[in-house]
């Protein structure tokens, strides 16, 4: 088969990928990460940016092998040879080099120099590689890499990719944190990353701050997407806080597809342990109950108990009748600012309870909650101690006709609150009644739209 028959066959295309390669390789070459990494200052991203890859403009069932480059040679038997600016891709499978060398018959080849390989979800950049063109198989050596859909990227010794995008990371390192902040990062001997299964698991793991081991584990499983997976999940660490070093080591526990646990233990050096829990239970009918509490027994600091919890039960929001209760409790006022506010609480200073439920018709719907205010801050008194509704009855009503729109609206609603602090001027309980009319006659034209209305207030 000479090379102008063969090449016949071969459809050119332009590859629009980045070259590049490893930081590891030379250090004026960006990274896999840098790579598709935009930034973005505006305090709408954590960590001030994200990642924004191209979209790929393949068919992943498409088997035609597409190739161009500078220069290309047959060597008359079996092998081709692209060189300067070399570029293959093949269904969901991009690869650039300096220069592609493989095997007609079986696909088996090598590439050298910026490499750059692409992949649904992936990203890597190397200085050598054996590939496969024909089952997308890689083994890239000194390589950098990148999952932008959950931010995970790292370096390694050598990335073993399988034909189904699965990675196998050796004698590497990774991280969340954006490119060029290594506030911490896992190095380990092997990391599989599966994205088959949307789980990662790493071997002999070394959790390192700064590039200081901190803490071994021989192995820690990870989720790589929102599939819910049973597993540790990254550890968080901090120093230079009052609570002394402080390293958070969360578990997820997927228990049932209707129910699961999250455990997140807390180490303080100047506090001691804390143990926050996180639980959930979906119902038969939709109605849901979420628990979130953290315990701290003896705080070595304040020598106290301590804790903050969050209890919620809501029913299916979908269906015409709901309800929400919701309890919420803490220890102290400055659980908060000591800790954080694990449970999700609604108020530092002063916490809110209720329970209520709604009704709804076709064009009307009627409500009812009652709650209860606890003031957790003793500072907090006099006007500035929050009312509870105890209870609050609201109701609405609209109906939109071909000439004319009506609505009304309106609460019955019996306010009380604690008497701690008041001067006599200022009340402890009330009571509103309030009620709000409306009709509306629209009219429009090519021009615009005029709506007159008139309100009624009670």
């Amino acid at each position: 088969m000479n090379r102008s028959r063969y090449f016949h066959h071969l459809a050119t295309s332009v590859c629009v990928l980045a070259l590049g390669v490893s930081s590891q390789i030379r250090a004026s070459e960006p990274s896999a990460a840098d790579t598709d990494w935009v930034i973005d200052t505006s305090g709408a991203y954590l960590c001030e940016g994200y990642y924004s890859p191209p979209p790929l403009l393949i068919n992943p069932e498409d088997e035609t092998l597409n190739a161009e480059a500078d220069t290309t040679d047959f060597d008359g038997e079996d092998r081709v040879i692209l060189t300067g600016n070399a570029a293959l891709n093949r269904g969901d499978f991009q690869l650039e080099a300096n220069r592609i060398s493989f095997l007609n018959s079986t696909g088996d080849g090598d590439a050298e120099g910026r490499i750059f390989i692409r992949r649904p979800g992936s990203l890597l950049r190397g200085e050598s590689a054996s590939v496969n063109v024909r089952t997308n198989a890689f083994d890239l050596r000194n390589s950098s890499f990148v999952t932008p859909n959950n931010r995970l990227r790292g370096q390694s010794e050598y990335v073993v990719g399988a034909p189904n995008g699965d990675l196998r990371v050796v004698n590497g390192t990774m991280t969340f944190c954006a490119p060029g902040t290594d506030t911490w990062d896992l190095k380990a001997k092997q990391i599989f990353l599966n994205d088959s299964s949307g789980r990662g698991i790493a071997n002999h793991v070394l959790v390192r701050v700064k590039e200081v081991p901190i803490f071994y584990t021989p192995i820690l499983g990870f989720p790589l997407d929102d599939r819910r997976l049973t597993g540790f999940l990254f550890p968080s660490y901090s120093v230079g806080t009052t609570s002394g070093t402080e390293i958070v080591t969360p578990f997820y526990w997927n228990l049932s597809p209707t129910y699961d646990l999250l455990l997140q233990p807390r180490f303080m050096t100047a506090r001691g342990t804390a143990m926050g829990i996180h639980g959930r239970y979906l119902f038969e009918d939709y109605s849901l109950l979420d628990i979130k509490t953290e315990q701290l027994p003896n705080d070595q600091i304040t020598d106290a108990d301590r804790h903050i919890s969050r209890l919620e039960l809501s029913s299916d929001p979908s269906k015409a009748v709901i309800w929400n209760a919701v309890y919420e409790d803490a220890s102290d006022v400055a659980y908060q600012k000591d800790l954080d506010n694990f449970a999700g609480v609604s108020d530092e200073h002063q916490l809110t309870s209720s329970v209520g439920a709604s009704v709804r018709g076709n064009n009307w719907t009627a409500s009812w909650i009652a709650d209860r205010v606890d003031v957790i801050d003793p500072t907090v008194t006099g006007n500035a101690v929050k009312f509870s509704r105890q209870p609050s009855l609201t109701g609405s009503w609209a109906h939109y006709g071909d000439l004319y729109n009506l609505s009304a609206s309106g609460d019955i609603t019996e306010f009380t609150r604690n008497t701690s602090g008041l001067a006599p001027d200022q009340p402890s309980e009330g009571r509103r009644f309030s009620s709000d009319l409306k009709a509306e006659r629209p009219y429009s034209a090519t021009y615009g739209i005029l709506t007159p209305a008139a309100l009624g207030f009670a």
